[in-house]
C-alpha cells in the first residue's frame, strides 16, 4: 500500500522527473540502537526493527496507542513497514515528524485493509525525530520491518516494450502433494509461499543519474539490504512489495550515448 502526503513538496530535481515512475525505499536510519517503542515484549524488543529479517518482530505489550520513534541522521521523506498485523487488528497508522518544536502529523491516520507492506512518502527534511503512531486495535500490534529514510524516485519508468512480471503476480508455492498407493489425491501441504522472479527492464538511465542514485542502491541490495518497491505508484498504489534481488544486475552501457540499461529480478514476501 502506497500513501503519499497531500500537497507533498519535492526537491526541484525530483519534481522534474516523470510522474508515475517506480519508487524504492532502501536507505534507512532505523538501527538496533536508536529505535524505541512505547512498549515491547521481552522476547520481541523494538531493537528487532533494526534488522531487515522478517522473522524478527517487535510486539507491543497491549492494544494501547504505540509510538515507534527514530532520530534520523539525514533527510527523511519516506517510511516503510512490512510483516505487520495492522490490517488484521484494525490499527490506524499515521506518521509524525519533529522539526525542533515538537511532533506534528504529516501522514494522517489510515487503516490498512490487509497486512501487505506499507510505503509512505512525504515532504522531506532533516527532521530531529520521526515516529509512527499506531492507534488502538483489536489485538496488540506487531511489526518486523521499519524503514525511515530517503525515497529513490526512478529517473524513468520500466520499458513498456518488454514483457515484465509485477511482484503481485510472481507468487511461488512450495508444497508436498499427498497421493495414495492407488494414485488418489490426499491433499496438499504448503511448505512455503513467497514472491519470486518478478522482473523489470529499465532503459536509458543517464550516466550521471545512474552513478549518483541507482548504483548505491544496487550495491546495498547486492549485499544486505532488501527494499520497498512500488512499481506503479499512479496506477497500482496498492501493489507495494518488500523485496530483495534474485540475481545481481549487470548494467549495459551504450557506447554511443553512455546511457545505462539494467534489469531487476527480485523476490519478496507475501503478507
Amino acid at each position: 500500500m502506497l500513501v503519499i502526503q497531500s500537497g507533498i513538496t519535492l526537491p526541484s530535481a525530483e519534481a522534474a522527473l516523470p510522474s508515475g515512475t517506480p519508487l524504492i525505499l532502501w536507505d534507512t536510519d532505523v538501527e538496533y540502537s536508536n529505535v524505541t517503542a512505547t512498549s515491547e515484549e521481552t522476547s520481541y524488543p523494538a531493537s528487532n526493527l533494526g534488522n531487515p529479517a522478517t522473522t524478527l518482530e517487535w510486539r507491543a505489550t497491549s492494544t494501547a496507542i504505540q509510538y515507534l520513534t527514530v532520530p534520523p541522521s539525514g533527510t527523511v521523506d519516506a517510511v516503510g513497514l512490512a510483516r505487520h498485523n495492522f490490517g488484521t487488528a484494525g490499527i490506524a497508522v499515521s506518521v509524525e515528524v519533529d522539526s525542533g518544536g515538537g511532533y506534528s502529523q504529516i501522514i494522517p491516520p489510515f487503516t490498512p485493509t490487509n497486512d501487505d507492506p506499507i510505503l509512505m512518502h512525504f515532504t522531506g527534511a532533516a527532521y530531529t525525530g520521526v515516529r509512527v503512531k499506531l492507534a488502538v486495535g483489536s489485538i496488540a500490534a506487531r511489526l518486523a520491518v521499519y524503514y525511515a529514510g530517503k525515497m529513490l524516485r526512478l529517473e524513468r519508468g520500466y520499458d513498456v516494450g518488454a514483457d515484465f512480471t509485477p511482484p503481485e503476480f510472481a507468487r511461488k508455492t512450495d508444497s508436498i502433494n499427498g497421493m495414495s498407493h492407488r494414485g488418489d489425491y490426499l491433499g496438499r501441504i504448503i511448505t512455503s509461499q513467497f514472491l519470486s522472479d518478478a522482473a523489470f527492464e529499465f532503459r536509458h538511465f543517464t550516466p550521471s543519474w545512474y552513478r549518483t542514485y541507482f548504483d548505491p542502491f544496487i550495491e546495498a541490495a547486492q549485499t544486505e539490504r532488501p527494499f520497498f518497491f512500488a512499481w506503479s505508484p499512479t496506477d497500482y498504489p496498492n501493489e507495494v512489495t518488500f523485496a530483495w534481488l534474485m540475481e545481481d544486475p549487470m548494467p549495459r552501457t551504450s557506447p554511443v550515448t553512455g546511457r545505462v540499461n539494467v534489469t531487476l529480478k527480485m523476490g519478496g514476501i507475501l503478507a
